[in-house]
Order: C-alpha cells, then sequence, then structure tokens
C-alpha cells in the first residue's frame, strides 16, 4: 500500500552547527505533505512550519542497540508547535515487497539521550507512519534476527562522478542505501573537489546488506579496489568508493557489478566520452582547413590554463602560414589537455550551430531489455531504460511486451524531426528563472568559472575591475556566490549569458539541476 502526498519545497537555511542544513518547511492549511528535498511527510491539523534537519545515527544509537538494530533510514531532528501535526511519515529504504512478518519495524525516539521504540501505525513501500509523535529524533529500525538479517533487501543506488582534478579519466563509483541524506553528503564531499555527477540509472536490483559486491569494465580500466561492501555508513563518515581510472577514453566503457557470492549481474552502465574528442578526430581534416579566427579558442585554452603564453605566442607568431600549419600546433600544444578542454573547443567552434541529438537506438546499447512497473515516491530517483545512438538519420520503432505473454502494450515511432532545438528550448528555464530556482544550488556546485567570466567579460557584461573582484575571493564558494551576486544586480542578460555559458561548458551540472525540477 502506499500514498502520494501532495509536495511542499521547504526554505534551506544554515544551521546552528557547522555543516548542518536545517529545512523549514511552511505547510499552508490542513492536510498531508511531504518535503521534496528530503522526503520526509506530515499530516497537519492546520496551517503549521516545520523545522528539521539530519541527526547522526552514530552519535545517538548506542554500541549496544546497533547490535539488536540495524539502521533502515535516516535520522531526523524535527521542531514543530505542540498538537499541530497529527502523524509523521519517515523514510525508510527496506524493500518490503514480498509483505512478511513487519513486526521487526520500529521507530526510534531519542529524547535527553535516551532511546524509546514506537511501533509505526502503518507501512508504506518508502515511509513509515508514525502517529501523534512527540518531536525530538525520529527515524526507521528494523531487529536483527540472526537467521534472517541477510534476506532482508535493501533499496541501493550507484553513483558515479567524474573527479576533474584527478589524473586523466578518473571516476568514483558509489554503492549506498537510498537515503536522501547520504546522496546529499556525498554531493558535498564530491562537489569540494570539482568533481561532476555523471547521470547513469542508479536503481540495482534488490541488494543485502554485509554482501560484497565486484565491479568490472573494459580492460583498460584500472579499478582499487574491485569490489565494495553494502553497508550504512553516518553521512559524516567517508563514504567508501570504488576508483576507476584510464589514461584516455577515445571509446565507450562499459561497467558491470555482480554479487560475489553467486556471480549474479545486479547493475550495469555504459560511460561514454565526452563528444568533443570523437568531434575532433572524425572532422580533423575538415578543422584544419576551414578553422577561421582562432583567438577566441587560444583565450579560452589559456583561461583555463590549457595552454601557457609562450605556447600562445608560437601559434599566433605563425598566422601568416597555412592553417593546416596552425592546427597541427594547435593540436600538439593540447595532446595532454584533459577530455574536458576539447569539449570547449569544440564548442567555441560550434557556438553558433548548436545541433541537439536524441539517443535512441531499440536493439544495440540499451543497458536493461526491461523494466519492472512499480510506483517510486516522487522524491526518490526514477527507474529508466537508457537508449543510445551515435547519430538518428531515420526512424526508430520503439515498443513496450509483456515479459509473461509478449504481448503489445505500447508502441511509437521516433523520427530525426521529432525532436528540434526549438522543442527541447520552449521546456528549458530561461536564464533568470534558472538562476533564482537554483541560485542555493549554484553557489555550492559550480566548478571552473573562468569560462564563465571569460564569456561575460567578451560580452561586455562584466569589467575588468569586477572580474578581479570575483577572483579576489578566497574560496570557490565565495567566488561562485560573488559571481551570482554580480550577474543577478545586471539584471536577465547577464543571467541569460550565465546560464548559456554553464549550458554550454558544464551540461552535466545544468542537466542535474533541470532533471531535479
Amino acid at each position: 500500500v502506499f500514498q502520494i502526498l501532495p509536495e511542499v519545497t521547504p526554505e534551506i537555511v544554515p544551521g546552528t552547527e557547522e555543516n548542518k542544513t536545517v529545512y523549514r518547511a511552511r505547510i499552508p492549511s490542513a492536510g498531508s505533505f511531504h518535503c521534496s528535498e528530503t522526503g520526509l511527510g506530515f499530516e497537519v491539523s492546520t496551517a503549521v512550519t516545520v523545522e528539521y534537519e539530519y541527526g547522526s545515527w552514530a552519535e545517538s544509537l548506542s554500541p549496544s542497540a546497533r547490535q539488536e538494530w540495524m539502521v533502515a533510514g535516516p535520522l531526523f531532528h524535527i521542531r514543530a508547535k505542540p498538537n499541530t501535526v497529527r502523524a509523521v511519515h519517515l523514510p525508510h529504504f527496506l524493500c518490503l515487497a514480498d509483505g512478511g512478518d513487519l513486526s521487526s519495524c520500529k521507530i526510534a525516539h531519542f529524547e535527553a539521550g535516551h532511546m524509546t521504540l514506537e511501533t509505526p501505525a502503518r507501512i508504506h513501500v518508502f515511509r513509515v507512519v508514525l502517529e501523534n509523535p512527540s518531536f525530538s529524533q525520529l527515524g526507521v529500525l528494523w531487529r536483527k534476527i540472526r537467521s534472517t538479517i541477510t534476506f532482508i533487501p535493501i533499496h541501493s543506488l550507484v553513483l558515479i562522478y567524474r573527479a576533474l582534478r584527478a589524473a586523466d579519466i578518473t571516476l568514483h563509483l558509489y554503492l549506498i542505501p537510498n537515503d536522501h541524506s547520504l546522496r546529499k553528503a556525498i554531493e558535498e564531499e564530491e562537489t569540494k573537489w570539482e568533481s561532476k555527477h555523471i547521470p547513469k540509472p542508479p536503481q540495482t536490483n534488490a541488494l543485502y546488506f554485509g554482501s560484497q559486491y565486484e565491479v568490472s569494465g573494459t580492460s583498460e580500466l584500472k579499478i582499487t579496489p574491485d569490489q565494495l561492501e553494502l553497508c550504512y555508513r553516518s553521512p559524516a563518515d567517508q563514504q567508501s568508493y570504488i576508483e576507476l581510472y584510464m589514461t584516455d577514453m577515445e571509446k565507450e566503457i562499459k561497467l558491470h557489478m555482480k554479487d560475489r557470492k553467486d556471480g549474479k549481474l545486479v547493475w550495469k552502465t555504459f560511460v561514454r566520452p565526452a563528444r568533443g574528442v570523437s568531434f575532433v578526430k572524425q572532422h580533423r581534416e575538415e578543422l584544419r582547413n576551414r578553422m577561421g579566427a582562432i583567438y577566441p579558442i587560444l583565450a579560452r585554452l589559456r583561461d583555463i590554463e590549457a595552454m601557457n603564453s609562450d605556447e600562445e605566442e608560437e601559434v599566433l607568431s605563425m598566422r601568416n602560414r597555412r592553417k593546416s600549419v596552425l592546427w597541427k600546433k594547435i593540436r600538439s600544444a593540447i595532446k595532454c589537455i584533459p577530455i574536458h578542454s576539447h569539449v570547449l573547443i569544440y564548442r567555441t567552434l560550434s557556438a553558433a550551430d548548436v545541433t541537439l541529438h536524441l539517443y535512441l537506438i531499440p536493439n544495440d546499447h540499451s543497458l536493461r531489455k526491461q523494466l519492472h512497473f512499480c510506483y517510486w515516491s516522487p522524491v526518490e530517483q526514477q527507474s529508466y531504460i537508457e537508449i543510445y545512438t551515435r547519430v538518428m538519420e531515420k526512424e526508430i520503432r520503439l515498443h513496450v511486451n509483456g515479459q509473461d505473454d509478449g504481448s503489445l502494450v505500447w508502441e511509437a515511432l521516433v523520427r530525426p524531426g521529432d525532436v528540434s532545438l526549438s522543442a527541447l528550448s520552449s521546456q528549458t528555464l530561461t536564464g533568470a528563472a534558472f538562476v533564482g530556482k537554483h541560485r542555493r544550488q549554484l553557489r555550492v556546485q559550480m566548478g571552473q568559472i573562468q569560462p564563465v567570466l571569460v564569456h561575460l567579460r567578451v560580452a561586455q557584461l562584466l569589467s575588468s575591475e569586477e572580474e578581479e573582484e570575483v577572483r579576489s575571493e578566497q574560496t570557490s564558494q565565495m567566488m561562485n556566490d560573488a559571481l551570482l551576486q554580480l550577474v543577478e544586480r545586471k539584471g536577465a542578460r547577464a543571467q541569460e549569458e550565465l546560464y548559456q555559458t554553464l549550458r554550454e561548458t558544464d551540461p552535466y551540472l545544468v542537466q542535474d539541476l533541470e532533471q531535479s525540477s
């Protein structure tokens, strides 16, 4: 049984402790609501403001209690006016699809250093309900029974980040319970190192705490370590991950995750190189013969420290020679540049001709050939199939069949003309709306802002004094904040320029933010 609750978006404010985030939900009327950020739900008798933040199981759950109880969801510290909240819906990551005895599910209530156990009034697929709560710290626990603990399936996620500060191509792969507090902790840690999330279908098959899962891939990959144990670590602790390394990424790599005990496949995906790499390789001859003004390219490469002043002078000194010689020098100068620099060259050459590709293919690189039809809470990552093709020259037929009897339940034709720039643009936000809606995330997650400053300066939206003002800030977040304040003061045109620049230089960030809307 599940219940869909209307969504409320909380205000996010700094907490009293360092690195603490407080969520403040202003619930407008009596009824049932769930938080868009955390999945926490409330049934209220009147309009009320509820404040809550993540707590620490490591600090609250005693060592003796950990021997008997398993953490089954995030811990929340909740504050609200007395007698206004009739029930609280606490998220959990237990997979209870098979039913069975649910008496082992309890709600821990911590008050004044003591834990009491409450029995849930109702247990849903992703939440358990406690009626007439008295607030302090609340979270879901599952009683450990030695004969069955390894047979409790867990909703789990695989997350992949590209570590831009690390050598060559370095990916971090995480395996965690489907707990928003853990996803948030990983995102914040990776953001400190300017890593970028690589969106991939994250859901695994049902997994089990204590089990070992092995990751394998193409022969060029160096995988360290090659396995992870699924376990719960407090958000304050360093989360375990597997490092995937290769010197170059010229073609897609396939990743598998298998249960080490029985070899069963539990998750797989493809990771593909940036389009700029394949573009440069595919069109090298045309670029050599047709490339015109190279000053914007040199400025971009110099700004991201991919080319030094001596190399720039060497290229400029040959301006009167044939363009093929210029191309040869530029190419030799960028051989050691990370993949994202190739992307910047591609974008610079193609800024006036943006081409959007719909990656679809029915019988080649689809990562999963089937989906299980089920309900996922609106705050959870929804399952999907990734369908990929390098080009789309003719129509593609898609159909969905029932696995049991093969009966056709849905079909469609997708044609090259179905997806156009204008069609996609109508679904995206304006720059001002994007900046306003995602300002908090932009302040934390914007990585290299040098290309952004160059764009704004070239567009005459930023003076040299204002650029220096941004660069003089001590931390990346302070630089981001100063830049956001500047573009907000300068109005809609500056915010649109920032938005379009981020779409060009940091598409993963823009995609993540727009998909989370």
